[in-house]
């Protein structure tokens, strides 16, 4: 009796197929993952870095701005005073001391500025723009980002 040996064929099965096709999407996944979570961190950094910057154009724009007029901006003029400052005393145009982006926060929301009994407060509103909130809506006031 002859027994017939069954030929392999050669080539890649449904199965292995399906395992390769597994393998590579658990790795995609994961590696979108971790790219979302340090883009993430990133903008975090991003975000207080230019509260920083905004922070010190802010406070050297205030520091000109009250050596020319005597005191701060009020506070329902706010910030806007920097960007389009009254006319002087005697009737001349006061050029700019700062451009409009250095008034908005990250989210290009306006900060909110308010006098206190020893100088001023600048805040952002965070993300929402509403008082209050946690995580990227807290309120901070920029002169205290680390």
């Amino acid at each position: 009796m002859k027994i017939k040996k069954l030929k392999r064929k050669k080539g890649v099965t449904l199965i292995e197929i399906i395992i390769v096709l597994l393998i590579m999407g658990s790795i995609i996944a994961i590696t979108i993952r971790t790219l979302t979570k340090s883009q993430k961190q990133a903008e975090g950094k991003i975000g207080k870095l230019k509260m920083q910057m905004d922070w010190a154009k802010l406070n050297t724009a205030l520091a000109d701005y009250k050596q020319i007029y005597g005191n701060y901006p009020d506070a329902n003029t706010g910030l806007e005073a920097l960007v389009n400052p009254p006319d002087l005393d005697d009737g001349k145009k006061q050029p700019s001391l700062l451009d409009r982006e250095s008034i908005l926060d990250q989210w290009r929301k306006p900060y909110h500025f308010q006098l206190t009994d020893d100088g001023f407060k600048i805040i952002t509103l965070g993300a929402d723009g509403a008082i209050g909130g946690e995580g990227i809506n807290e309120d901070i006031d920029i002169a205290t980002v680390p």
